[in-house]
């Protein structure tokens, strides 16, 4: 009875034992195939990840917020597949649709701003891409969800070199302007420093005012900050470099091409609206406020701006370029400002919009600056930013940044005061009833054809003709030209023009003459004289020479047109004195988009941003 009994327990003891082995082996394999069915959802998502990263997959043109429309994921794309070794595609796989009528949940691309109903009851943000990734293992299912972006540029202030703040500083982000005209900070402002140097923000006296971050601070090397101070995003000191833009200045250099004014002095006083495209050699000044309107100044030397920068365009200083005044906080400025060597900007409490970018030192004062700031130099000596009374916002608009800008082929030169040297003579003749003469466009302080000036057109030439004419058949006589050496060919071109003009008429003045002094000579003859019938044939030959002379009067008429034509086309490639261009009638027939993206010089990690991210340990509907 006991070996039964012992029997009978050892039995139960082994059957027991046997049941919590098969038990623990289910789980355990459970456990296996839900470990494998979460690696497969997470392969869904990084091979999702793959593809809105490639370039064929992005699109040219931006959505609303000026962010780039990713393609893919919006044409119902699948992706199904295994990454599992010994796994056939039934037995392990993961699935990625963005289908909306497949029977797993579903993805949604809405870059393009037109899909935010999400599934799994999500509404989309704009902008973004939600991801649902089904993982499945021999019965066991996992869903990985997440909203992915494309994050703007997050840097406020990025430097090579080292970073001091003689007082304290505020740095914060926005996503627009508009939001900042709002009060509406709703983007951090990071300091980013790769200088072993590090950075040192210092404190007001007594504290008056305090250092404020919203972002975070990081440097390669140590980051002093005196109290009191606020940092949101924390201190990283002593980090890895962070990738910082790499511009090629001289690569925007314009000089020669079409449509590109060559301007001809070194300083301008007048207040400047610029409106085409311009190249300067050597050092440039503008006394007074300089206004970008789809313009670009490419300058050969060091650049100076005495008044407020305002509008939409390109400033490139192959040199240093300093900033004198700020300006008024506006949503219309779009602009980038890039040099060679050092940027100053000295404001009044005010303002400075767009992206800048340095590749010698930096330097602000007073001013606040709205948009990105990046100096980046070769030279371990460069790359420093010195401020003094600064507050940064990182701008979201300007981290990925297009400037449109215009001009015409006719545009040409451009002067301080608009004149035009040596245009043929303004005074010498005056060929209308009254105000107009043909050297009024080059010789009042406009130097330019404006649309004033078009109605002139024909009264110009019809004044001209009679007036040219009438004068050589009344025998009056005209002033001898002139014609100064080394002249820009253009102009060189108008004098020869007018003095072919003038030849025909002084020689149909001539013609006149003769045959007017030998009428007179043969009635005050006797006709029993002589050399009277000598000198009546010879009247007759003048009279045949004088009709040759004005046969020439429609020849000199057309090159009377030509001449007008040719005053139009070179005054309307000039600029006026207050440097614009568009003139109302030549057309703005050049147009270019440059754009600046400074995500693009961010490693693969930092160019998209997983912004919300859960794990389901089951399949969702």
């Amino acid at each position: 009875m006991s070996t039964l009994l012992l029997v009978t327990i050892v039995l139960l003891v082994a059957a027991t034992m046997a049941g919590v082995f098969t038990l623990n082996m289910n789980i355990t394999q459970r456990v296996s195939n839900g470990t494998v069915a979460l690696n497969e959802a997470e392969a869904g998502i990084a091979e999702v990840l793959y593809q809105i990263s490639r370039d064929e997959n992005v699109s040219k043109t931006e959505n609303a917020q000026q962010q780039p429309i990713i393609d893919w994921g919006k044409n119902n794309e699948t992706l199904r597949s295994t990454i599992t070794p010994g796994y056939s595609d039934e037995e392990a796989f993961h699935i990625v649709t963005f289908d909306p009528s497949s029977e797993f949940p579903h993805s949604t691309n809405n870059t393009s701003l037109d899909r935010n109903s999400g599934s799994l009851g999500r509404t989309v943000p704009d902008g973004r891409l939600h991801l649902v990734s089904t993982g499945y293992c021999k019965g066991q299912y996992r869903t990985v969800e997440c909203v992915v972006e494309r994050p703007p540029f997050p840097f406020g202030l990025a430097t090579s070199g080292p970073i001091n703040s003689e007082d304290p500083i505020v740095v914060k982000g926005v996503s627009s302007i508009a939001e900042l005209q709002s009060a509406n900070e709703d983007r951090p402002g990071h300091l980013v420093c790769n200088s072993p140097q590090g950075i040192t923000i210092k404190a007001a006296p007594h504290g008056s005012v305090t250092t404020e971050i919203s972002g975070f601070v990081k440097s390669t090397g140590p980051v002093n900050i005196e109290q009191p101070a606020v940092v949101r995003g924390g201190i990283r000191s002593f980090s890895d470099d962070s990738t910082l833009a790499n511009l090629d200045v001289t690569k925007f250099k314009n000089q020669g091409e079409p449509g590109v004014i060559t301007l001809m002095d070194s300083s301008y006083d007048k207040e400047q609206e610029l409106d085409v495209m311009y190249y300067r050699s050597g050092d440039l000044r503008y006394q007074r406020s300089v206004q970008l309107k789809n313009a670009m100044i490419y300058v050969d030397g060091n650049l100076t701006v005495d008044g407020p920068l305002s509008g939409e365009g390109l400033i490139v200083v192959n040199g240093n370029a300093t900033f004198n005044s700020g300006t008024a906080l506006s949503g219309s400025n779009r602009m980038a400002v890039l040099a060679s060597g050092d940027i100053k900007i000295v404001g009044n409490n005010n303002y400075f919009t767009g992206l800048v970018y340095a590749e010698g030192n930096f330097s602000a004062k007073d001013i606040t600056i709205v948009g990105n700031t990046i100096v980046n130099s070769e030279n371990p000596a460069k790359g420093r930013a010195e401020l003094s009374n600064v507050t940064i916002v990182s701008n979201e608009e300007t981290g990925d940044m297009t400037v449109t800008i215009t001009s015409s082929t006719k545009a040409d030169e451009g002067y301080s005061g608009g004149e035009l040297e040596n245009f043929p003579p303004s005074g010498a003749m005056n060929f209308d009833t009254g105000a107009t003469t043909v050297g009024d466009f080059g010789a009042n302080d406009r130097g330019y054809v404006g649309p004033e000036d078009v109605g002139k057109k024909d009264s110009l030439k019809g004044n001209m003709k009679t007036a040219v004419w009438d004068r050589a058949a009344a025998g009056g006589g005209f002033p001898q030209l002139v014609r100064p050496m080394g002249l820009d060919p253009r102009v060189a071109g108008l004098w020869d023009k007018l003095a072919d003009i003038l030849s025909i008429a002084e020689n149909y003045h001539d013609a006149v003459k003769a045959v007017a002094d030998q009428q007179a000579k043969v009635d005050g003859m006797d006709s029993q004289d002589p050399d009277y019938q000598a000198e009546k044939d010879k009247l007759e030959t003048l009279k045949t020479a004088l009709n040759a002379a004005e046969a020439k009067q429609g020849e000199m008429n057309g090159k009377i047109d030509d001449y007008v034509e040719s005053i139009f086309d070179v005054m309307g490639s000039r600029t006026n004195k207050n440097g614009t261009f568009e003139d109302g009638i030549h057309p703005m027939d050049i147009s270019k988009d440059i754009r600046f993206n400074l995500n693009e010089y961010l490693p693969e990690s930092e160019k998209l941003k997983v912004s919300f991210y859960r794990v389901y340990n089951r399949r969702m509907k």
